[in-house]
């Protein structure tokens, strides 16, 4: 992702003609690019505010779902023999915990990778400023130079 961006942003400086140009356009470019950091890192800190809601009412229902199977077992009987052991609903009941263990996983790989590319969209963001603020200080003409 982050090769895709410096790809972006070369490719605009490919295209500025430094001749025609000031100072000012250039640090409009790393401005506009700094704006869209922004916005990625916003929709990126909604992305992982939503996954861990979904995480934790997921994580909820996996709850309610145990206390009620142990309360079904608590209160039902212990059966006597039957020929033919029901499977069915046993597994039924197994698998939904499982569908929910797993979309917790996911969700947690995938809140994990947003945190990742979070934390790299900001370095990247303090790298373009750090460099726009050291060009901008080395073009600063002196007026000791006369």
């Amino acid at each position: 992702m982050n090769q895709d961006i410096d790809a972006r942003i070369f490719k605009e400086f490919l295209q500025y003609d430094l001749t025609s140009g000031s100072l000012w356009e250039i640090v409009e470019i790393f401005e506009r690019h700094r704006t869209n950091f922004k916005q990625e890192i916003s929709q990126y800190q909604q992305e992982i505010t939503q996954a861990k809601q979904e995480l934790s009412s997921l994580r909820e229902t996996i709850n309610q779902i145990k206390t009620a199977q142990e309360h079904k077992d608590s209160i039902k009987p212990k059966p006597k023999k039957s020929p033919k052991p029901q499977t069915k609903n046993k597994t039924a009941l197994e698998d939904i915990p499982k569908d929910y263990k797993q979309r917790i996983l996911e969700l947690e790989l995938e809140n994990r990778r947003l945190e990742i590319e979070l934390r790299d969209l900001k370095q990247e963001i303090e790298l373009n400023a750090r460099e726009s603020l050291s060009n901008t200080l080395d073009k600063k003409p002196t007026k000791d130079r006369d």
